[in-house]
């Protein structure tokens, strides 16, 4: 499984894939097989489905099918400010990533509310793009 960031994303951004287990959802944390990337942005895996993990945000069954490669890009929040500003990445009202301005999170394409200072906003992550806040 490759995965691709679409510039060079900071140490805070973090990328787990966890094995599905068929028919049984998501796995549960006690049983969960991670696996370790081969660099910072490809894994070698067995073929099949995975959740994967982008700076918390979890992409669910993913497919690695037998012999091939799956790629997975992501977006770009680059938080901008003080490196004592704190950003607070949020889905359903539960933060899913803390960045710190100056630093960049990989996501995964979506809509997520971002709170910064006492605000809260929508922000929408695309593709190979990053968005400033």
């Amino acid at each position: 499984m490759v995965l691709r960031k679409a510039r060079r994303v900071a140490s805070s951004s973090r990328i787990r894939p966890t094995r599905c287990r068929p028919g049984r959802g998501p796995p549960s944390s006690g049983t969960e097989r991670k696996y370790r990337p081969i660099t910072a942005t490809t894994f070698e895996l067995p073929s099949g489905a995975y959740d994967v993990d982008i700076s918390g945000k979890i992409v669910r069954n993913v497919t690695v099918p037998p012999g091939g490669e799956t790629t997975m890009k992501v977006g770009v929040l680059r938080v901008t400010g003080a490196s004592s500003r704190r950003v607070s990445v949020r889905e359903g009202g539960e933060e899913i990533a803390g960045v710190y301005g100056g630093e960049l999170l990989g996501l995964p394409s979506g809509t997520f509310e971002v709170h910064v200072d006492d605000r809260t906003e929508s922000v929408t992550i695309v593709e190979g793009s990053v968005t400033d806040i």
